[in-house]
């Protein structure tokens, strides 16, 4: 396991994106930018009272799923090491 360690005060998944972001593995910094576009879509969809175009939207947000799935099954269990920062 890669040793993470959510801590109190913030979202798990903020702190797991902003690890994988941090990473100096390229597959880690490809899937933060997905899950993060895939969350801003959701909350959009969620709080917001319109969302225009959605329909449009349905088919990339659906291949930003499939992308981060296959790319999530490539990363090997030991990614993002939460000690290892570009520095």
């Amino acid at each position: 396991m890669n040793g993470f360690r959510p801590l109190p005060g913030e979202g798990t998944h903020a702190q797991l994106w902003r690890v994988f972001s941090a990473s100096p593995e390229p597959d880690c910094k490809r899937l933060a930018i997905i899950a993060n576009r895939l969350k801003e879509k959701r909350n959009r969809a969620d709080y917001e009272n319109s969302y225009a175009r959605v329909a449009e939207e349905v088919p990339y947000l659906l291949e930003d799923a499939k992308k981060f799935m296959t790319l999530l099954g490539t990363v090997h269990a030991r990614h993002p090491d939460p000690k290892s920062t570009r520095q």
